[in-house]
C-alpha cells in the first residue's frame, strides 16, 4: 500500500546539512575556512518539518528543513520489508530514527547482493520507476551491486531534485530524470527547476564536465521524446557511482562489523572514513578553488575578489592541483566520490571525461562556451591518478588491482584546444573535425547543474 511521505530537502546557503547526530566531519585545509559536512555534502535528511543545529568547525549553523508530498511503495509487490523501508527512510522523524537492527545494510545480510537482493530495498513512487531500476541493474556492471551492501535503501520518487545520499537514514535517493525512456514517463516527474540553479551565476568562469565516447557526448540524453535505455545507461551508472561512493565512504564493508547496530542510523557516521583519509593522504591545495566552490556549489554570495576571478586565473589554481573536478572542492565527500565515480566510470566503460575552464556567457548552447583549459581523462594525470585508485581501493577492494592496471594503461590526458568552443573541442584525436556541436552536430545547451550531490 502506497504511504505518505515526507521528503526534505535542506536549502542552505552556508554548508550541506549534516543530519544533526552526524559524526566524522573533516575541514578542508584551514586556509580555506570552510565548513565540511558531515553528511557525504548532502542537503537532504528526512525528517519532521523542524530546525534543526548542527556544528561544523566549531561554528553552529541553523538549518531549514521542509519537504514536498509523494507517495511510495515498494518496487516489488508483496516486500514483507515494506513498511520497515517506509518508516526508516521516508517517514523518520527526529528522536525515532531507526537502528540497524531494524534496517540492516545490505552487506549486513549478503556479501554477494543479487538484483532482487537490490530491488527489494527499493521504494518508487510510480511502478515504472522500479521497472527501469531493475532493468539498469541487470545492464550494468556486476559491481555496483557489490556496492550496494553500503545502503539501507533505494528511494525513487518524482519529487527528489537532485539525487542525494544521506547517513540520517544509510539509504540513497534518486531524481528519476535520468531514468524515463516515454512522454508518459517523464510526464510523472515534477519539473521544478533545481534549488541550485543560480548558484555561482555572478561569477566570470564556469567550469564544465562531461562524459564522451567516440568524440560524442555519452550523458547528454535527448530531453523529449522516446529514449532508449542505451540513452540513458551512462549517465545512470555515473549517478550510481557517485552516490554509491558517498555510501560505502560512510558504511563501506570494511567498517561494518564494528558498528553498533542498536545506535540510531544517523549516530553511526563518526569517526575516520575513506574520504577522510584520502583528504589526509593527497589533500588538496588551493585556497582559490576552495573559497570560489563555496559560491558555486554550497551558494555562498560571491565577493568582490571572487567575482573579478578569470578563465586564467582559476586556469592557475585548478592546473596546479590535483583535483579530477571542480566539483572535487565544494567537500571532503565529494572529493572522494568523484575521484570513485571516474574512476569506475573509465574502467568500466572506456568513458573519457572532460573538464574545461571556459567564459560564462549570456546564452547557454555549447557553441558560447570558449575554452580557456581543458582536458579530457585528467584522472589519468600522474599527478591525480592516484587518489582515484585510493579510492577504489578503500571501498572495492575486491577489484582494485584490475582498475588500477587499466588506469595506468591509458594514454596520458589530452589537452583541449583553447579559443575553441565547447561544442568544438569535443573531437580531440585526428578524425575530421565535425562541422559544429555534438550528437549529431546540435549545439546543445550546457548542463550546468549537476543531477546529484
Amino acid at each position: 500500500m502506497a504511504q505518505t511521505v515526507r521528503l526534505l530537502i535542506c536549502l542552505t546557503m552556508l554548508v550541506s546539512c549534516s543530519g544533526g547526530g552526524g559524526g566524522g566531519s573533516s575541514p578542508p585545509p584551514a586556509s580555506t575556512n570552510v565548513a565540511s559536512s558531515s553528511n557525504a555534502g548532502n542537503p537532504a535528511p528526512v525528517q519532521s518539518n523542524i530546525n534543526r543545529q548542527t556544528v561544523n568547525n566549531g561554528r553552529a549553523f541553523a538549518f531549514d528543513l521542509f519537504g514536498m508530498r509523494a507517495s511510495a511503495s515498494a518496487a516489488v509487490a508483496g516486500n514483507s520489508l515494506e513498511e520497515t523501508l517506509v518508516q526508516c527512510t521516508v517517514t523518520l522523524r527526529d528522536g525515532q530514527e531507526c537502528n540497524l537492527d531494524r534496517l540492516p545494510l545490505l552487506g549486513m545480510t549478503t556479501t554477494a547482493p543479487t538484483v532482487a537482493d537490490v530491488m527489494a530495498r527499493v521504494l518508487t513512487s510510480h511502478p515504472w520507476m522500479g521497472v527501469r531500476f531493475r532493468q539498469l541493474l541487470q545492464v550494468l556492471p556486476s559491481d555496483m551491486l557489490l556496492l550496494m551492501r553500503g545502503v539501507t535503501g533505494i528511494v525513487i520518487s518524482h519529487d527528489i531534485r537532485p539525487s542525494f545520499y544521506t547517513t540520517q537514514t544509510g539509504a540513497i535517493y534518486l531524481d528519476p530524470a535520468s531514468l524515463w525512456l516515454t512522454p508518459s514517463e517523464q510526464a510523472d516527474i515534477d519539473t521544478a527547476p533545481d534549488y541550485r540553479s543560480a548558484y555561482g551565476s555572478d561569477l566570470k568562469f564556469t567550469m564544465l564536465w562531461r562524459y564522451v565516447l567516440n568524440n560524442q557526448s555519452a550523458t547528454s540524453a535527448p530531453t523529449e521524446g522516446t529514449r532508449s535505455l542505451s540513452d540513458i545507461k551512462f549517465r545512470v551508472a555515473a549517478l550510481l557511482y557517485h552516490e554509491l561512493a558517498h555510501a560505502n565512504d560512510y558504511f563501506g564493508v570494511s567498517r561494518q562489523p564494528g558498528l553498533d547496530r542498536s545506535l540510531p542510523i544517523v549516530n553511526l557516521s563518526g569517526g575516520v572514513i575513506s574520504s577522510s583519509r584520502l583528504g589526509s593522504r593527497y589533500p588538496l591545495g588551493s585556497s582559490v578553488m576552495f573559497s570560489v566552490a563555496r559560491v558555486s556549489f554550497l551558494g555562498q554570495s560571491a565577493n568582490a575578489q571572487q567575482r573579478a576571478l578569470q578563465p586564467t586565473d582559476i586556469e592557475f589554481e585548478f592546473t596546479g592541483d590535483f583535483a579530477s573536478d571542480y566539483y572535487n572542492y565544494s567537500t571532503q565527500r565529494e572529493d572522494f566520490a568523484m575521484a570513485f565515480e571516474e574512476a569506475m566510470m573509465l574502467f568500466n566503460f572506456g568513458v573519457d571525461r572532460d573538464v574545461a575552464i571556459t567564459n560564462r556567457p549570456a546564452d547557454n548552447f555549447c557553441s558560447q562556451y570558449i575554452v580557456t583549459w581543458g582536458q579530457r581523462n585528467r584522472v589519468t594525470d600522474p599527478a591525480v591518478i592516484n587518489r582515484s585508485i585510493f579510492s577504489v581501493e578503500e571501498i572495492l577492494p575486491e577489484i582494485s588491482n584490475q582498475v588500477e592496471l587499466v588506469l595506468r594503461a591509458q594514454d596520458p590526458p589530452t589537452l583541449m584546444t583553447p579559443g575553441r568552443d565547447w561544442c568544438e573541442n569535443i573531437q580531440l584525436d585526428n578524425a575530421p573535425r565535425a562541422l559544429s556541436g555534438v550528437r549529431s552536430g546540435v549545439n546543445e545547451p550546457v548542463e550546468l547543474v549537476r543531477p546529484y550531490l
